[in-house]
């Protein structure tokens, strides 16, 4: 008999443990549950942002030629200013020229 009654307390040991797996087993399914969906929408986001970023990569393609375009433009105008600066310095250099020669004629004929 007091085998019986060892066996009945050990039987009540695996029924306290089987209720407390299965327990633990339904929070371990909801769990993966929530982990799947969790899932879901990390590999949406995901997709969305790799969308974003290819359009995003094409903003910077677009905008690097526009800079590239703008730079070029600015080395053009440059040039052009350094040109136009090198005609002013010679104009001057001739208006200077003249006036010294119209000086010259000037005096010369004061003096006749």
């Amino acid at each position: 008999m007091e085998a019986l009654g060892i066996l009945e307390g050990k039987i009540s040991v695996l029924l306290e443990l089987i209720k407390k797996l299965k327990a633990e087993n339904a929070g371990l399914k909801n769990e993966i549950s929530r982990l799947k969906t969790e899932c879901k929408q990390l590999l949406q986001e995901k997709t969305q942002l790799s969308a974003d970023n290819a359009v995003l990569k094409e903003d910077v393609k677009r905008l690097a030629n526009k800079l590239e375009t703008v730079e070029k433009s600015v080395l053009a105008n440059d040039k052009s200013l350094d040109s136009l600066n090198q005609e002013k310095k010679e104009a001057k250099l001739f208006i200077d020229d003249l006036i010294k020669d119209i000086d010259s004629l000037v005096k010369s004929e004061n003096q006749q």
